[in-house]
């Protein structure tokens, strides 16, 4: 039953919105200028194209009735950027504007890619602006001009976190063998019992996450508080991985990383490891959003010769309440779909006896097919509005299938799968 139920509630906050398209920017040079700007939804996702003929921006507006907190960020639209033959952007700059029209944001590059990504607090309700820019390099000739997608998001500012208090801590938990068990959104108030103390607590991911662990002043279990504490992560092996002194507040400290699967292990104790007293520790893990090709389908090509492919979009953040788009390459002239479900089998099914060798079927198709949306020549796109998924964590898997006589005796092809982790990072 614990799986069957994420199950349900997932399938019904996707389905309803599969195969959702951006809205179609149509006022072009008019968006140029803030005057001319496209009319966007607070929340969704808006296709543009970046002229080649000069340095261009474009201009989207949207309107708030109340505070929040904009996450805006752009993606490649397209299987190939224009360097490489193809039709996308590879290179953006974001800038945001408040009603009044003061800049209040800007990003060149995001997350080590090309790409954008502005989170800003919007104070007041009105209508901003955002502005979708081509980078010039000026020891380049020519622009990064090409197709973009462009994410809006507008949340609520976030609440104040809350912990479960853990139990008192045993003692001896002085090393990673002996640690006591955390997990995210949890705080511990302890004690450094005497000098030279440490107090290790230990924690298990199973997904890419950020984990922020963090001491805060405290006096309720002796009356005396530890007033410099340090903090050391370590590996599943012990090793360390990192360590801060005085990154959280006054002296206190704070480790923030961004952690793959696995197991953890945090110390705590004064900054010279010569001192006892009271803290308090926090515990806050965010799970991130992820998109990754997995193996399948190793040898099955179409008529073209080209094996089906679908091509996660650079940039793209499928995360809770975001419309998440990826392309469709070396699409046959015949019908393509994408199958969805939120389970996979545990080793892709070889249809080599029904007349595709090399094709693998790799998703467990629960949440249904759909139809491919084409795009140009050879490529199409496919996209899923994620909306507000009630576990973060959930993975979603994809696969492209294609209708190609000739390709081989069932006249299918199928790409290698391609899995999403839902994500609920803030920035």
């Amino acid at each position: 039953m614990s799986r069957i139920l994420p199950t349900i509630l997932v399938c019904s906050s996707l389905v309803a919105s599969v195969g959702a398209q951006g809205q179609l920017e149509s006022n072009e040079p008019g968006n140029d200028a803030s005057l001319g700007a496209e009319a966007a939804s607070p929340n969704g996702q808006c296709y543009g194209h970046l002229e080649s003929a000069s340095p261009d921006k474009d201009f989207w507006s949207f309107t708030i009735t109340s505070p929040k907190r904009l996450t805006t960020w752009t993606s490649r639209r397209g299987a190939k950027t224009t360097e490489n033959g193809g039709t996308a952007t590879s290179d953006t700059v974001l800038e945001v504007y408040d009603p009044n029209g003061f800049f209040i944001g800007y990003n060149d590059d995001f997350g080590g890619g090309k790409y954008s990504l502005v989170s800003v607090d919007l104070p007041v309700a009105g209508t901003y602006y955002i502005a979708v820019a081509t980078f010039v390099d000026p020891y380049i000739p020519g622009f990064a001009n090409g197709d973009y997608a462009l994410d809006i998001i507008c949340e609520d500012p976030a609440p104040a976190p809350t912990y479960s208090t853990a139990p008192t801590e045993s003692e001896p938990n002085d090393a990673c063998a002996s640690a006591e068990s955390t997990s995210g959104g949890t705080e511990h108030f302890e004690t450094l019992q005497s000098i030279g103390d440490s107090d290790y607590y230990t924690f298990t991911l199973n997904r890419r996450a950020r984990v922020t662990i963090e001491t805060h002043a405290d006096t309720s279990t002796t009356g005396a508080a530890c007033t410099d504490p340090k903090l050391w992560l370590y590996d599943a092996g012990c090793v360390e991985l990192s360590s801060d002194d005085n990154g959280g507040s006054g002296s206190q400290a704070m480790i923030e990383q961004v952690l793959e699967p696995g197991t953890y292990s945090v110390e705590v104790s004064d900054h010279q490891r010569n001192a006892a007293g009271d803290y308090r520790l926090t515990v806050d893990v965010t799970i991130l959003s992820t998109q990754d090709i997995l193996p399948g389908s190793p040898n099955c090509p179409g008529t073209s010769g080209q094996p089906l492919q679908l091509l996660p979009r650079e940039g793209e953040l499928p995360r809770v309440g975001s419309q998440v788009t990826v392309d469709v390459a070396n699409v046959p002239a015949g019908p393509c779909a994408v199958l969805l479900g939120v389970t996979a089998p545990p080793a892709p099914l070889d249809l080599t006896i029904v007349g595709a060798p090399g094709c693998d079927l790799a998703v467990n198709v629960n949440l249904g097919s759909f139809a491919c949306q084409p795009t140009v020549a050879g490529e199409a796109e496919f996209g899923i509005h994620i909306g507000s998924v009630p576990f973060p964590g959930i993975r979603v898997f994809a696969q492209a299938a294609g209708i190609d006589i000739g390709a081989n005796a069932l006249g299918v092809i199928l790409s290698a799968p391609l899995r999403w982790t839902i994500g609920a990072e803030t920035y």
